[in-house]
């Protein structure tokens, strides 16, 4: 049979059990404070997944505009061929713009001179 126990031993035996109750109060209360992390961090993650799949839909698909690939494909394609003929787009567009605005001009001027010229006073 077991012997009983002095009251020095209970006593000992009763701290024991109430510092192994506190340790596991403890243990539970940062359990919990994990959890809640562990939860906002789920949540975090999953407003992190849709920002980053609008993301890919505006690069890859545009969202209702230009997509992003295509505009960046514009502008490499754009360099390239300032790369190659040594001026811009634009100085390109203006160049055309002014020669086409000249042979308007010399058309025009020449149909005028033609009907002043065929005229009969």
């Amino acid at each position: 049979m077991a012997e009983p126990r002095s009251a020095a031993d209970m006593a000992r035996l009763s701290q024991q059990l109430r510092t192994t109750t506190d340790m596991v109060e403890r243990l539970t209360g940062e359990l919990r404070g994990y959890l809640i992390a562990q939860t906002t961090l789920e949540g975090n993650l999953r407003e992190i997944q849709n920002a980053v799949s609008q993301l890919t839909r505006v690069i890859r698909d545009g969202d209702g505009g230009v997509p992003l690939m295509t505009r960046i494909a514009l502008i490499e394609h754009r360099l390239t061929i300032e790369e190659r003929t040594g001026q811009s787009a634009k100085e390109w567009w203006w160049k055309l713009a002014l020669n086409i605005g000249t042979a308007l001009i010399l058309a025009g001027g020449s149909a005028a001179l033609a009907l002043y010229l065929g005229r009969k006073p």
